[in-house]
């Protein structure tokens, strides 16, 4: 039971540190990344782009690795999504991928890099959780409502012959 509390308490504590603005993303995406580094007195905002092979982590200890490939050379980093030296992260295209770890992209060199586009084909509100009844009922009440219009012509451009 103190056991208990004391997650609580923690978790109340994290709740305050967490970020609200970051993107939902998933590994496939390419993602860019701003992240403020500071260099003797001056502060400036560096920039990464590149393809998210790995997500890990809940809450306040999730994480992300960047793998972005520069001519021959790769670079990979790993950011910590709430830390407070990430700025900000903007989602730059969707990857269509089936694994959850894109580890195999390392020993690909160039076509092989490539991660195929992914654009979705419905909206979030035409989805159901459920069997999809709701949809299926709005096509249909949109079927009756065009049965029962009256569909007149408009004056001046009647059939006559």
């Amino acid at each position: 039971m103190a056991a208990l509390n004391s997650l609580k308490k923690i978790g109340l504590i994290e709740s305050g540190f967490l970020k609200k603005d970051i993107p939902s993303f998933s590994v496939g995406d390419t993602v860019r990344i701003y992240t403020k580094i500071t260099e003797e007195e001056k502060t400036r905002t560096q920039m990464f782009e590149g393809t998210v092979i790995r997500k890990s982590g809940k809450s306040i200890s999730s994480t992300v690795i960047l793998r972005k490939v520069i001519g021959s050379d790769a670079v990979e980093k790993m950011f910590p999504l709430h830390s407070p030296n990430v700025d900000k992260i903007i989602k730059v295209k969707s990857g269509k991928v089936r694994r959850a770890r894109l580890y195999y992209l390392r020993h690909r060199l160039g076509k092989g890099l490539k991660i195929e586009s992914y654009q979705p084909t419905h909206s979030v509100e035409n989805l159901t959780h459920s069997t999809g009844r709701e949809v299926l009922a709005e096509k249909g009440r949109k079927k009756q409502e065009s049965k029962t219009a009256p569909e007149t012509a408009p004056a001046g451009q009647g059939t006559s012959q």
